[in-house]
């Protein structure tokens, strides 16, 4: 917490601790929840065998990867 914020121990009524601003007007609201603007996050990235490596390296989808 900031010098300008404190957590309230315990309030009647509430399960969950309540994080108020300095002014006790307007409530805390910490990094774990989304506000307006906030980009969301990268999809991971697909990666791909190379062309060259698919010679190497078998697929296990493919069925013609293994002779016997």
């Amino acid at each position: 917490l900031d010098w300008n914020t404190y957590r309230v121990k315990e309030m009647k009524g509430r399960r969950q601790r309540l994080v108020v601003h300095f002014d006790r007007l307007k409530p805390y609201h910490g990094s774990r929840q989304p506000w307006e603007g906030q980009q969301k996050p990268r999809e991971k990235r697909k990666t791909q065998r190379p062309p060259w490596m698919r010679d190497f390296i078998p697929d296990p989808g493919d069925e013609h990867g293994t002779c016997s």
